[in-house]
């Protein structure tokens, strides 16, 4: 009686799953870079910093009750968007602004996740070097 793997060469001997180890670490190598590029772009931080930019200043236009000092930042991103867009846009409706408010804050999330995760692996690093 034959198996169905007794006609084929073993790894050693170079057969078809000889490189399957090598296929397997490449796998785990995109995933792991996946993982990577999947927190730098909607990992936690970038969650909490977009709540944060975006949360108050929503809350505080939809009801004047709910207006925080932690809307500030938010605000200041927002009032910053709509002098920029009154000079390239006269006519644009404020309303319109919201959009572009959106995009610049996840951009500033993004790119404070990023600092702030760059600054944590930094200080790893240092203890780590100062643990040798």
């Amino acid at each position: 009686m034959t198996t169905a793997g007794d006609d084929v060469t073993s790894e050693s001997d170079g057969g078809p799953g000889a490189d399957r180890g090598a296929a397997i670490a490449d796998r785990d190598d995109a995933i792991a870079d996946r993982g990577t590029w999947w927190t730098v772009v909607a990992g936690p931080g970038v969650v909490c910093l977009f709540s944060l930019l975006t949360v108050p200043l929503v809350l505080g236009t939809l009801d004047a009750r709910l207006h925080s000092p932690l809307a500030a930042p938010g605000y200041a991103l927002f009032v910053a968007l709509t002098v920029v867009g009154e000079r390239v846009v006269p006519q644009f409706a404020f309303r319109l602004y919201w959009a572009p408010f959106l995009l610049c804050s996840y951009g500033v999330a993004v790119a404070g996740a990023g600092v702030g995760r760059a600054c944590l692996r930094g200080s790893d690093r240092l203890r780590g070097a100062a643990r040798e």
